[in-house]
């Protein structure tokens, strides 16, 4: 994430507090007692709260959307459940390895500025996977469908279910990731298979 530890430490701080209280309820001191250093530390690091958010979100970008992108670039196998799997598994990873991050983004007031910076991780999933769904379809491979809207529907459904079984967890649906995958994907490739 950065090159100190003490850096790494009010990132580490921040994200937690981010998710928890939101962006708006967060304040350098509540980061600098939560990284157990001062608020002079916070300031020297980063000069604001935006600056922190700033590279939290900088961190986070590369490390699906270059793997997707690589995936859909190289190694795509042109068949559509498998490939549609590997991007699942990806995209699954990235979100829940990064579930705090996930709940800024998703449920807390954020200014225009700082809400058009965190455009560009799910907007560039969206373009990769919109883009693969075109070259499929250009291969007859699928049936007359709104690419935008199945992009969109396929990343939603993997955001959905992580964030209904991180809140209901085994009530809302009892079923290991995987597993969740393989059906899910299924579904969506027999809605678009021609």
């Amino acid at each position: 994430m950065s090159s100190s530890p003490i850096k790494d430490k009010i990132l580490e701080a921040s994200l937690h507090l981010f998710s928890t209280k939101g962006y708006k309820g967060t304040t350098t001191k509540l980061i600098a007692k939560e990284a157990g250093t001062s608020e002079m530390a916070v300031f020297r690091n980063f000069g604001t709260k935006k600056n922190i958010l700033k590279e939290i979100v900088e961190s986070k970008k590369p490390q699906t959307l270059e793997r997707i992108q690589t995936f859909i670039l190289s190694r795509e196998t042109w068949d559509l459940k498998e490939d549609l799997t590997t991007i699942a598994h990806m995209h699954m990873d990235f979100l829940r390895n990064n579930f705090s991050f996930i709940l800024i983004v998703m449920f807390h007031e954020l200014d225009d500025e700082i809400t058009e910076m965190l455009t560009d991780l799910p907007f560039g999933l969206k373009k990769e996977l919109k883009h693969y769904l075109e070259r499929m379809h250009a291969m007859g491979k699928l049936k007359e469908i709104d690419i935008d809207i199945a992009a969109s529907q396929f990343l939603a459904m993997n955001i959905g279910y992580l964030l209904l079984k991180n809140r209901f967890k085994d009530s809302f649906l009892s079923i290991d990731d995987d597993s969740y995958v393989k059906q899910s994907v299924a579904t969506f490739a027999e809605g678009i298979i021609p």
